[in-house]
C-alpha cells in the first residue's frame, strides 16, 4: 500500500471503507480540506480526507493537506483525565460480537489507563438517515440537474430510497419516458 491516499466522504466513504480494510480513514471537518475538482454528491456534506495506513501517517497527510507539514509524528496524549462520551445507542446497536469485543477492550484499556468514560446519546438519532437522505438528494438533483436537461436520455427515473416511491429528480415525471439509447 501506498503512504495515504485520499477518498471522499459525502456519508462515509472515508471511515467505512478504512475499517473494513483495517486501515485508518480521516473524515476532517466540514471544508477543512478544499474539495475543489471534486464532483459533488451534496455540498452540504462533501468532504475530502487521507487514507492510510496509520494514525501517524493520518495525522502527518492531514497537516500536509492544512499546508503545515510536520517532519515527524504527533506525540500521544496522555490518556489520564480524558473524558471519552460512546454512542452505544443507534452506533452500537448493530455490531458485529466481533467488533462490539474490540470496543469493549479498548474501553476497559482507556479505563485503566485513566480516562473516564460516558455513555451519551444523540436525541432524535433515529431521524439520521432520513435528515440526510433529503438534503443529500436535493443537492445531488440540484449539481445534476443541468446534465440530465441537456441528456435526459442518457438519465432514468430511480426511486430516491427503495419502496418509499419518492424519486431523486422529481420534475423527471414531467418528461415523457425516452427509450434508452444503445452504447455507439
Amino acid at each position: 500500500m501506498a503512504l495515504a491516499t485520499m477518498g471522499t466522504c459525502t456519508g462515509g466513504s472515508i471511515r467505512i471503507p478504512a475499517a473494513a480494510c483495517g486501515t485508518v480513514g480521516l473524515k476532517p471537518t466540514f471544508g477543512e480540506i478544499p474539495t475543489d475538482g471534486v464532483v459533488p454528491l451534496s455540498r452540504t456534506f462533501d468532504h475530502a480526507g487521507p487514507l492510510t495506513q496509520t494514525a501517524g501517517d493520518a495525522a502527518l497527510v492531514y497537516a500536509a493537506l492544512l499546508g503545515e507539514p510536520r517532519r515527524t509524528p504527533p506525540v500521544p496524549m496522555p490518556v489520564r483525565g480524558l473524558r471519552i462520551g460512546v454512542l452505544r445507542k443507534y452506533f452500537c446497536d448493530l455490531l458485529d460480537d466481533d467488533v462490539r469485543a474490540f470496543l469493549e477492550g479498548a474501553l476497559d484499556r482507556l479505563r485503566q489507563a485513566g480516562a473516564t468514560i460516558d455513555d451519551v446519546d444523540i436525541r432524535h438519532a433515529t431521524d439520521i438517515a432520513t435528515v440526510y437522505l433529503h438534503i443529500q438528494l436535493a443537492d445531488a438533483s440540484a449539481y445534476h440537474a443541468t446534465m440530465i436537461d441537456a441528456m435526459p436520455e442518457s438519465h432514468e427515473e430511480r426511486p430516491a430510497a427503495p419502496g418509499n416511491g419518492r424519486t431523486c429528480l422529481p420534475r423527471l415525471r414531467a418528461r415523457p419516458r425516452r427509450p434508452r439509447r444503445a452504447p455507439p
